[in-house]
């Protein structure tokens, strides 16, 4: 969802660097941002109000970024696309988001421009349904009575 509408939530410690990314995505044309920074206060403000969009600093606390895109992927059933900024291109905090089901990862620093690309990226891969893999050769059976 690129909407100007959508609800935004930005999670991260550093208050300077939270309000940063908040002013980033009023120029991408996304102002209606809340920020929380430790996980307790976002938890909160997910239950209150349901983001369209998280984003999340990979370093947050005290709840690893791990469990937090875990649960905000619960407490909005899925439907919020989740983003983790981080400062490392390091293949085993990117996996880890990745099994954990964040929808994008943003390195840092990121323009305007970064960002709304990976929120469209991830809103299409939210709409596009994926087929699943069959690995199974009776999967591909057909039964006739």
């Amino acid at each position: 969802m690129t909407h100007a509408d959508a609800r935004i939530l930005i999670v991260d410690g550093q208050v300077a660097v939270a309000r940063l990314v908040a002013k980033i995505f009023g120029v991408a044309g996304l102002p209606n941002t809340d920020v929380a920074f430790d996980t307790p206060t976002a938890r909160g403000q997910m239950e209150a109000r349901t983001p369209d969009i998280v984003i999340l600093d990979a370093r947050i606390a005290p709840m690893p970024a791990t469990a937090f895109i875990t649960l905000a992927r619960k407490l909005t059933n899925g439907r919020a696309i989740t983003l983790m900024m981080t400062t490392s291109r390091s293949a085993a905090v990117v996996d880890a988001a990745h099994e954990a089901g964040v929808d994008g990862i943003l390195l840092k620093p990121f323009t305007p421009a970064d960002l709304r690309a990976q929120i469209a990226e991830a809103s299409e891969r939210k709409r596009t349904p994926t087929i699943p893999r069959l690995t199974d050769p009776r999967q591909n059976a057909v039964i006739l009575d």
